[in-house]
């Protein structure tokens, strides 16, 4: 439920803008699109908690992951506004995994990493570094938040 409020917020947040911009078209088509996007983001959180409840039920299906692209999609769809910037450092891993419990992962990192800030912005950084594993070969993500 954390994760529905904060596309929720944004949306909430967008119409007072537009209401307050109702005299500036330019201001208001703009608002308007960004709460197109709060709506898809919304969307895909409830497809996903779909999927994340047949868990168990039907086997998802493993499939290719560009981890950057998905990093930056949970990071987009946690915070509201600029108040938190996300840093990625290094090369993130393209891979085969199970995309939904991925994406969760990260998703309540970041969520937990601004809903505990002690202030209202900040930056998150994200870094990754290759590490050799005794014995059982290359780590490729190690993620530092």
């Amino acid at each position: 439920s954390h994760d529905l409020k904060a596309p929720l917020h944004g949306i909430g947040q967008l119409s007072r803008w537009i209401e307050e911009d109702i005299d500036n078209k330019e201001e208001a088509t703009s608002h308007l699109a960004l709460m197109r996007q709060r709506i898809a983001r919304m969307e895909k959180l409830l497809n996903d908690l779909l999927a994340y409840s047949k868990i168990g039920k039907a086997e998802e299906k493993i499939v290719r992951i560009d981890s950057k692209a998905i990093i930056q999609a949970q990071h987009d769809l946690v915070s509201s506004g600029d108040a938190f910037n996300l840093r990625l450092l290094g090369e993130f891993p393209v891979f085969e995994t199970r995309s939904v419990p991925f994406q969760m992962v990260f998703r309540n990192l970041l969520s937990n990493a601004i809903k505990h800030h002690h202030l209202g912005n900040g930056t998150i950084t994200i870094k990754v570094t290759e590490q050799k594993d005794k014995g059982h070969g290359r780590i490729p993500l190690h993620g530092i938040l």
